[in-house]
C-alpha cells in the first residue's frame, strides 16, 4: 500500500463517518429549519475541517490545509450566524452552505485533477466528490427560497458523500494490493 494512499484513506474514513452522521441527523429530524441546517452543518464542517487538517496534512500539505481551513471557516461562520444574529438564519442559510461547499468542491476537483488518472483512483475520487459538492450547490441555489428543501438537499448530499468516502477508504487495501501485484 502506498504511503500517500493510506494517509488519504485515513482522512477519508472520518470525513465519511461525519458526513453519514450529518445525513442521519437531517434525515431523522422533523425540523428542517434554517437553525437546524446551520447547526448541523456548522458542527459537521468544523469537525471535518479539523480531521482534514490533522490527518490529511502530510498526504497533501497545501490542499489538505486549504480544505480544512475552508471547512472550519464555513462551520464557524454557520455557528456564528446562529449565536450573533439568529434572526438572519433564513437569509444566510444558502450563502453559508453553498459558499463553503462550492469552495470545498473546487478544492477537491483541483486536487483530483492534480493527482491525475493514476491506477489508485485518487484523482477520480477527488473529482467525483468535488462534482457532488458543486451539484448540491446548484440545487441549493435553485431552491434557495425554501429552507426545508435546502436542509433536505444537505442531508441527501451528506448521505451520498459519506457512503462514497467510506467505501473509498475501506477499499484502499484491496486496490493497493491489486496495483502492487500488477
Amino acid at each position: 500500500m502506498t504511503t500517500e494512499r493510506s494517509r488519504i484513506a485515513l482522512e477519508a474514513l472520518p470525513r465519511g463517518v461525519l458526513a453519514l452522521l450529518l445525513a442521519l441527523v437531517v434525515t431523522f429530524s422533523q425540523d428542517h429549519s434554517p437553525a437546524l441546517g446551520l447547526t448541523v452543518f456548522g458542527l459537521w464542517a468544523v469537525l471535518t475541517g479539523a480531521a482534514i487538517v490533522a490527518l490529511g496534512r502530510r498526504a497533501r500539505a497545501q490542499q489538505g490545509l486549504a480544505g480544512g481551513v475552508v471547512h472550519i471557516f464555513g462551520g464557524a461562520l454557520a455557528l456564528a450566524v446562529l449565536l450573533v444574529v439568529p434572526a438572519s438564519a433564513p437569509g444566510l442559510l444558502v450563502p453559508v452552505l453553498a459558499g463553503t461547499l462550492a469552495l470545498a468542491g473546487g478544492l477537491d476537483i483541483a486536487g483530483g485533477l492534480a493527482r491525475g488518472t493514476a491506477a489508485d483512483g485518487l484523482g477520480r475520487d477527488g473529482v467525483a466528490l468535488g462534482a457532488a459538492n458543486l451539484l448540491v450547490v446548484v440545487g441549493m441555489l435553485v431552491f434557495a427560497g425554501d429552507p426545508v428543501v435546502t436542509v433536505g438537499l444537505l442531508g441527501a448530499w451528506a448521505a451520498i458523500a459519506g457512503v462514497y468516502l467510506v467505501i473509498g477508504a475501506l477499499s484502499v487495501p484491496a486496490s493497493a494490493r491489486k496495483a502492487h501485484s500488477a
